[in-house]
């Protein structure tokens, strides 16, 4: 967010996105969901993998999502 220049992208826009960003941080009671996105500060068309931690009923778990592709920047396909 802080990338976009003022009039690039509009209030109701930058409030919109603001609110469907991931927390870093949360914890899940029962029946507790979150739907977002999330950042992550790469370039457009980056590749990276995702290593995932977390606990349910007091045992950990991870995980790891392979190869995940950054969306590409859409103005140099135009």
């Amino acid at each position: 967010m802080a990338s976009w220049s003022a009039g690039e992208v509009g209030e109701a826009s930058r409030l919109a996105f603001q609110w469907a960003l991931f927390p870093t941080q949360q914890e899940f009671l029962a029946d507790d969901y979150n739907w977002g996105m999330t950042a992550f500060g790469l370039p457009p068309g980056a590749v990276f993998d995702l290593d995932l931690a977390w606990q349910e009923d007091g045992k950990a778990h991870t995980a790891r999502i392979e190869a995940i592709e950054c969306a590409p920047d859409v103005e140099k396909l135009r």
